[in-house]
Parts: structure tokens; sequence; C-alpha cells
């Protein structure tokens, strides 16, 4: 209960324009951060195709999707670092983010496993969006960011099990992650995703619909199944979400680039 009602809380803050800010003017306002959504964009543009090609093992494209990251990132940060209004939590943040991202560049340059790269950048995408979330910054594929760290535990929760290994502890922990899922990917039904902003052709607009819609439907087998207690369904429905998550994820990133 503690961590839906958390949920909540980051979830209306993400959704808030004003609020929510890691720090306070003197007569307790939180200081926002402007910055041009366009320049995050571009960033995640190059992030999301650098963390998913850590992911597999063509090692060729993760080195040169890794180089057109490091490139904006460093546009990214020159223009906001030294910016007058920031505090020194951004900084921190810019810091942090930094050393991941150079940090799994030289895992990859001392040739190192793939997969080891792909550990320190997963948390890139968690620190910008609690950076964000701090200073009102809305941006939609946060909820997406949410939204993984339950739906990765429902897949998790069912990995490699038949129906008759998923035991009653599974079952209540599936059904709780699925409490906290469920309440953010409610919010990402709603958001809009503007593809004008996201750089969406209308194919890729038309697809992250569809697999929105595609995923709430196995949101809602999921809740059938675990109220049925059907543990065959639970299986299968807790299986769908994570491919109609990384479709949806990898939208808003640039693959052509890396071709």
């Amino acid at each position: 209960m503690k961590r839906v009602i958390i949920l909540l809380a980051a979830v209306g803050c993400l959704l808030a324009l004003a609020g929510c800010g890691k720090n306070a003017t003197a007569k307790g306002q939180p200081i926002q951060v402007q910055v041009a959504l366009s320049d995050m964009t571009a960033f995640d543009r190059a992030y999301i195709p650098a963390l998913t090609l850590t992911d597999g093992d063509d090692v060729a494209k993760a080195k040169k999707a890794m180089t057109l990251l490091l490139a904006e990132w460093d546009a990214l940060h020159a223009k906001y670092i030294t910016a007058p209004t920031l505090t020194p939590q951004w900084r921190a943040d810019f810091d942090n983010i930094d050393r991941m991202i150079k940090t799994a560049d030289g895992y990859l340059r001392d040739d190192k496993p793939l997969q080891e790269a792909h550990g320190v950048l997963e948390g890139v995408r968690t620190v910008l969006k609690d950076l964000r979330l701090g200073y009102g910054i809305v941006y939609d594929p946060d909820l997406l960011t949410l939204f993984h760290e339950p739906m990765e535990a429902i897949t998790l929760a069912v990995k490699d099990k038949t129906p008759a290994q998923l035991t009653a502890d599974d079952l209540a922990a599936i059904s709780e992650q699925y409490g906290y899922a469920a309440s953010v990917w409610l919010q990402v039904t709603k958001a809009p995703f503007d593809p004008t902003l996201f750089k969406l052709t209308p194919e890729q607009d038309g697809k992250l619909r569809a697999e929105i819609k595609l995923e709430t439907g196995a949101l809602d087998e999921l809740k059938a199944a675990l109220d049925a207690g059907d543990k065959a369904r639970v299986l299968d429905a807790a299986s769908a979400l994570q491919p109609h998550f990384t479709t949806i994820y990898t939208t808003f990133g640039d693959f052509s680039a890396v071709q």
C-alpha cells in the first residue's frame, strides 16, 4: 500500500506543471527549471538505442549508438549545467548521469560484456525521471519509466515458470505489483505523446497507440486472471507485458542512426 501511495504522489507531481520542486524559494514555492522538451527528446532518441543495443549482442551497433549518445549528452550537459537558476541538486544529478554514461562508454571501449554497459545505462533514465519529477518538468516518457519497475517485477515473477509452479506468494506479489503498475498505466493512456515533439512518423504514432491499447488489454487480462485465481491466464497475461512495453518505449529512439 505504501508503494501505491508514493507512486500516486509521484504521478500527481509529474502531471502538475507547478509543484513538487526539490528545492524551495524563501516563500516556499518550488523552483522551476526552464528546459526545452525538444532537448530531452533529442537525448532520448540517442539514449534509447544505446540502452537497447547494449542489451543485445551486436557490439558494433552498440558502440556506434554509444558514440551518438555521448554527443547528445555533451550537448545537453553543456546547455544546462551552468544555467543560473539551477540548484546544487540539479548539478549533482547531471554529474551522476555524466559518470554513468562515461562509465558505460569505458566498458565498451575496454570490450567488456555489453550487459555491463547496459546495467550502468539503466540508471540514467531513472535519475533523469526523478530529476524532472523533482523540478516539475512534465515529460510523458517518464510515465513509462515509472511503469517499468512494477512491470519488470511481474515479468520476473513468472519467468521460466509453469502455471503449477506459481505459488500463492507469487500471486500475492504479482497482485501487489499490478496495483502499482495499473495506477501508472492509467496516466500513460492519458498522456498525449505529441508526435511532433517526439518526431514520430504517422506509422510510428499509429503503432504507439496500438501498442498502448494492447498493453492496456494485457493489464486488464492480468487483473481478471488474478481475480479468478487462474494461474495459466496469469502466466500468459504477465508474459505479454514486456513485449508491448519494449515496443512502446523503443518507439522514442532513433534506431535509423545506428544502421
